[in-house]
């Protein structure tokens, strides 16, 4: 004996309609009467029902929810402890947004005090939320529960201007993305600012001690491999995702010699004039492997035991600073050029006499050892 659709509607507070339409989709499907054909729905139908109607309150499609009670590996104990799990969290989120919202009203009404940190609480949540629906099990496969979990403590516990900060970091991080990207160069300055900010804004995120070079390279991976990271950074620009990978990669094998601040000087030039000091900063690198790169005299500087060589971009030339020893080492070949003491200037007009400068570049080393 069972409930007939009329008694089913009685107890569980679903229409006849909407049971006809359950089992019309597959989610629910009574036993009929050979005589006379009339529905009849068992304990069977009931728990089935129930099993329906939680998952259609957490959200679930109705034709999702059909291929859920339809597979045979189905285990509603299972499903039912998931479901409690994902209210009681659910309850957590209501509780702590009521609160949020008790606790402003008294504040507004000077009955009590509020710490920046405790206004945002509910928004922290939220993105906490968002993180793991979009990317929650990937993360926890790839980093195990322990590392998300301190990610997530490390979430609620910013401040108002940290969140500040990652809301102007975001903005500038994809800003010199997008300028980057137009410059095609992965290892560009551009880029290259482009994985320091990319470092800054994961740190706010990745919990203390996480960052390694080899886990920055794995996220720049994802990022091509996962198709929803790559519609993300797509977004910015066509082929964006394999671009800031490279960058990235880039970023994380380099040796290190590469100071952010001589990336800043660089920067501010035109994108030609750029290109031209990008140039003389890798020929200096690549000739002097020993030397160590710094801001000095606000120009790019270079050291072995003592100064160098220095190089500066100017309004209508590019300055190279070899000392007075590597101008009077090439007297005769920079008598083209504008020097005094210890300069050269090469004209932007012209091209530059790249054969003759790593030259100079060798002796000033040579003579350094």
């Amino acid at each position: 004996m069972g409930y007939s659709i009329k008694e089913m509607s009685v107890v569980s507070g679903i229409t006849p309609r909407a049971l006809r339409h359950y089992e019309t989709l597959g989610l629910l499907k009574p036993h009929r009467s050979k005589e006379s054909g009339y529905r009849s729905y068992s304990s069977k139908e009931v728990d089935q029902l129930q099993e329906v109607l939680f998952l259609k309150e957490l959200g679930v499609p109705l034709k999702e929810i059909a291929d859920i009670v339809a597979n045979p590996d189905f285990d509603r104990e299972s499903a039912l402890k998931s479901h409690l799990s994902d209210l009681i969290h659910q309850r957590s989120k209501l509780d702590d947004l009521i609160g949020n919202l008790q606790k402003t009203i008294k504040v507004l009404k000077g009955e009590d005090e509020m710490s920046d940190q405790e206004k945002f609480i509910g928004l922290k949540q939220q993105i906490i939320d968002d993180n793991e629906a979009a990317y929650g099990k990937e993360a926890r496969e790839k980093y195990g529960d322990e590392a998300v979990d301190r990610s997530n403590a490390k979430i609620k516990s910013l401040s108002e201007a940290e969140m500040k900060r990652i809301e102007e970091l975001t903005a500038e991080l994809n800003d010199t993305i997008q300028q980057a990207l137009k410059s095609g160069d992965p290892t560009g300055p551009l880029a290259q600012k482009a994985c320091e900010l990319h470092k800054d804004w994961l740190n706010f995120y990745w919990p203390e001690g996480h960052y390694t070079k080899e886990a920055h390279k794995g996220l720049a991976d994802m990022y091509c491999l996962d198709s929803r990271f790559k519609a993300y950074y797509d977004k910015l620009g066509s082929g964006c995702a394999e671009f800031i990978r490279d960058a990235i990669h880039a970023y994380c094998d380099g040796d290190g010699r590469k100071s952010p601040e001589v990336d800043e000087y660089i920067l501010q030039f035109s994108p030609e004039v750029r290109e031209i000091l990008a140039q003389f900063r890798e020929m200096i690198l690549a000739e002097a492997p020993m030397a160590v790169e710094r801001m000095a005299y606000g120009i790019p500087t270079y050291t072995m035991k003592k100064n160098l060589i220095h190089f500066g971009g100017y309004k209508n030339h590019i300055g190279l600073y070899p000392t007075a020893e590597g101008i009077e080492a090439f007297a005769k070949e920079l008598s083209p050029y504008k020097v005094t003491k210890g300069t050269v200037q090469f004209p932007l007009a012209k091209p530059m006499p790249w054969a003759l400068i790593r030259q100079i570049i060798k002796n000033r080393v040579e003579n350094a050892k």
